[in-house]
């Protein structure tokens, strides 16, 4: 089982709205479940899982319900 060591280091930084926003709305592309895990791996250059939709699959998974329901 993997150990995490507490973190006990503070790193405030300062963003405008915009810089939160692209920030956030690439954080929300990823697994991670946490801001601040993301910009910890993204600032110490670990590697990120991000996640891609298919939106062929979502539209024939839509209309796969549709059908089942019917």
């Amino acid at each position: 089982m993997k150990t995490e060591t507490n973190k006990t280091r503070w790193l405030h930084v300062r963003l405008t709205e915009d810089d939160y926003k692209l920030i956030f709305k690439r954080f929300k592309q990823t697994t991670c479940r946490k801001l601040s895990e993301y910009v910890r791996k993204k600032l110490l250059e670990k590697p990120l899982n991000i996640v891609h939709r298919n939106g062929s699959l979502d539209d024939f998974l839509t209309e796969l319900s549709r059908v089942k329901l019917s």
